[in-house]
């Protein structure tokens, strides 16, 4: 049947449907915010394939197998949204951004850090709301294994929905959402050493994220650091002033350059050291994320290319990220948290 293909660039209202795994879902309809999570049986491929796992329910497989240049993707769950007022290319923005909300909450609150992608969002497909043949289809590649989905309670549905309202009130809580997603997502795609670095870095704001939320102890960190880099500044000042040869002003710019860097670190790192007390981590996973931090900013990440790192220390960033995170994330009061 011959339909008439939507305008993309003018406002529209929109219906968007992904497939989702988690370690956790729901078994039957469950509203979460804006999204609804809706178990049922979906294969989607590219190719004839005879080994599919299927399923519904609890005790479900849901697989996400690379092969290249192929698409397999098989899910027992599918995540749907309405976006209402907006473009094509902004709608299926805020469709991917919510779904990965919800993804990433699920899996963060249920407890289990799996391998990569330990949830992930697949999108299918938007159409306008009123004309739901009119598919624009979004294929993307799908990496990682196979992963067993259990039943989520309603204590977990609860405490999901009550985290993804928050995060679309408080920016800064929505930011930490977003980032570990994303990260998670380049960690299960992540094959070489410039991807470890960038997966690195990323799971290194989380974690900076994290402190910065809790903000222990930030103004006066921030004021030492501050007085401590104009030191530096004076005095690679009153160096140059005095004409010194080229060697020793290279020398002098490398200092000043040396301390507003590590300053810069130092005081990060004091507030994430804080924000883990604070949150009663262990003094084994406060020492992770110290030791991931180091990596960062002793190896110097930051400016890439100039670090050596290995698929270990991918792995390491990531638990103590995610450590870090769930453990603000559980705070009584952050999903009530606002600016």
């Amino acid at each position: 049947m011959n339909v008439q293909f939507p305008d993309l660039g003018n406002p529209g209202d929109w219906i968007a449907e992904g497939l989702i795994v988690a370690p956790t879902l729901p078994t039957v309809g469950t509203q979460i915010g804006d999204c609804e999570i809706r178990p049922s049986k979906l294969t989607w491929s590219n190719r004839p394939e005879p080994f599919l796992i299927e399923g519904s329910g609890p005790g479900a497989y849901a697989s996400l197998i690379p092969e290249p240049a192929h698409l397999r993707f098989s899910a027992s769950h599918r995540i749907t949204t309405m976006v209402r007022s907006e473009p094509l290319e902004s709608a299926r923005n805020i469709a991917v951004q919510r779904f990965a909300r919800v993804a990433s909450l699920t899996f963060l609150l249920a407890g289990q850090l799996a391998f990569p992608p330990g949830a992930a969002i697949r999108f299918a497909a938007i159409a306008p709301t009123d004309e739901p043949l009119n598919r624009v289809g979004d294929l993307v590649e799908a990496r990682g294994g196979a992963m067993p989905i259990t039943a989520m309670d309603s204590n977990l549905v609860g405490a999901v929905a009550a985290v993804y309202g928050a995060a679309a009130l408080d920016s800064r809580l929505g930011r930490l959402v977003d980032v570990w997603y994303e990260a998670d997502r380049r960690a299960g795609l992540a094959f070489s050493e410039d991807d470890w670095q960038d997966v690195i870095i990323r799971f290194t704001r989380v974690l900076e994220g994290v402190g910065d939320a809790m903000r222990p102890g930030k103004a006066e960190l921030v004021e030492a650091a501050r007085a401590e880099r104009a030191l530096a500044v004076g005095h690679l000042t009153k160096v140059l002033l005095g004409q010194p040869v080229l060697n020793d002003a290279v020398d002098a710019i490398r200092e000043a350059h040396s301390t507003i860097r590590r300053t810069g670190m130092e005081a990060e790192w004091a507030k994430i050291l804080s924000a883990g007390v604070a949150l009663g981590l262990s003094t084994d996973d406060i020492g992770l994320a110290s030791a991931v931090y180091k990596l960062r900013s002793g190896r110097g990440l930051a400016h890439f290319g100039t670090g050596d790192v290995e698929r270990h220390d991918v792995d390491d960033a990531r638990r103590a990220a995610y450590v870090y995170l769930t453990a603000y994330l559980l705070l009584p009061d952050t999903a009530s948290s606002a600016p």
